[in-house]
């Protein structure tokens, strides 16, 4: 069975890598409906029937023209001052709804939910006591200070590249601890 493959382009040529195509003017759907052989006589009928009625300039000058005529509402003494209000934000808004896309609810895109679980296995799980004890000596110790002490214990175990997990973890730490201070709990 032989399938026609529609080609965005008239023809392409090539000379030795560079490639050259010429591609087709610029039509609108609308106008490749009606040079396309496939489409029947009754489909392009109802089209050239509804072609005006689905031109995008005139939707515009109707949507403008509304628009005027919600402005010539908003004229002194034709509204009360609750219906003033109301039509003064609702124009206020106008402008910006383009920003916010389909206005149908369903269209809202969904929160996403931040993550509260590991990915990774915690590499300080069996020294975090230690680590903790450390802190609660000296807090204001850096979490480089902390690896470097973690890797002359246990240089098998610790790297460099464990530096911003640790950062991480004690910046947690202090989070807590100064919430403890400001609060006076001692729940963590």
């Amino acid at each position: 069975m032989a399938r026609t493959i529609y080609s965005s382009f008239l023809s392409k040529s090539r000379n030795g890598a560079k490639v050259t195509k010429k591609f087709h003017s610029p039509q609108t759907p609308c106008d490749r409906l009606f040079g396309d052989l496939r489409v029947s006589t009754e489909s392009k009928e109802y089209l050239l029937r509804n072609r005006n009625e689905q031109d995008p300039l005139k939707l515009l000058h109707e949507i403008r023209q509304t628009q005027a005529a919600l402005v010539s509402l908003s004229t002194e003494g034709s509204l009360s001052q609750e219906q003033q209000i109301d039509l003064e934000e609702f124009l206020a808004q106008l402008p910006g709804l383009w920003k916010k896309g389909e206005a149908r609810p369903t269209h809202q895109p969904k929160p996403t939910r931040t993550r509260d679980y590991r990915t990774r296995r915690d590499p300080f799980e069996g020294d975090w006591t230690t680590i903790l004890e450390w802190l609660e000596k000296t807090p204001d110790a850096t979490a480089s200070s902390l690896l470097e002490r973690l890797i002359e214990r246990t240089p098998d175990k610790y790297d460099s590249q464990h530096l911003r997990t640790l950062q991480r973890r004690v910046g947690q730490w202090r989070y807590i601890m100064a919430k403890q201070l400001v609060t006076g709990s001692t729940s963590t």
